[in-house]
């Protein structure tokens, strides 16, 4: 899935059960900047916390959890990129 397709990545994030959802879409607006600076995005990643009302140590998990998505967000660009450019 290209991530710059925002109908494509809203489709497939809304296909996700809400607490899944939260932690991809925490990960990706940790390592994709158009999600960063995108304010729908991150107003949803706002409405799903309110929705699943998740304890400290829940959150604390589901960033844990974002991070090391993140972690192979970021190795799997860097694969793309030597593959783009050889």
């Amino acid at each position: 899935m290209d991530v710059s397709d925002n109908v494509a990545l809203e489709a497939w994030l809304s296909s996700l059960e809400p607490r899944a959802e939260l932690v991809a879409r925490m990960a990706f607006r940790s390592r994709i900047a158009e999600r960063r600076n995108d304010k729908n995005f991150f107003h949803r990643i706002a409405s799903l916390m309110r929705e699943l009302r998740l304890r400290p140590e829940e959150l604390g998990a589901a960033c844990s959890e974002a991070r090391a998505i993140a972690v192979q967000l970021e190795a799997f660009g860097s694969v793309r990129r030597d593959c783009d450019h050889p």
